[in-house]
């Protein structure tokens, strides 16, 4: 059965914020986490006849997921390409402003990009929205072991990243 555009909109209503949150603490900017949630909302309507409501949250939690790896791949290429042509042009390119609340939260988050985008997102699935693995097998498009070894992986590398800051210090 497809979903009328009322339990969308009811979906949107209640979903977004968590939504966004998510979105916005793997891409480091609450604009493009708008957009990119934005986005997924505006393609769940455009193929609300494939969504049922019993899997309505799981399927647009879906394409927010599939929406951030392609803008974190669409950044990493625009990046590379703006470090060619600064290299081209001998100055670096500018700094973006990442802001977040407190240093331990900055170096978090800037542990969490050291991470793979699969473990990135594994990771902010689990433990930012509080996922089951199954849930974020299901969000991620992916098998439970994927999500068990990138859960596994991810920690163990912010655990050494975190270390050897704390050595460092």
């Amino acid at each position: 059965m497809s979903m009328p555009p009322a339990d969308l909109d009811r979906l949107y209503d209640s979903e977004f914020a968590n939504l966004c949150l998510f979105a916005a603490h793997l891409l480091g900017s609450t604009q493009d986490a708008r957009d990119v949630v934005q986005n997924a909302f505006i393609k769940a309507l455009t193929t609300r006849t494939r969504i049922r409501r019993e899997t309505a949250v799981s399927y647009v939690r879906r394409i927010v997921v599939n929406e951030v790896r392609n803008h974190i791949q669409r950044e990493q290429t625009q990046h590379q390409r703006r470090d060619a042509r600064a290299r081209d042009r001998s100055f670096a390119p500018a700094d973006v402003d990442v802001a977040v609340q407190g240093i331990r939260r900055m170096e978090l988050v800037t542990y969490v990009n050291m991470l793979s985008t699969q473990q990135r997102i594994t990771i902010a699935l689990r433990f930012l929205l509080d996922l089951t693995e199954a849930e974020t097998a299901a969000a991620m498009h992916t098998s439970l072991g994927s999500v068990k070894a990138n859960t596994s992986r991810g920690l163990k590398r912010l655990r050494a990243l975190m270390r050897s800051e704390d050595e460092a210090s």
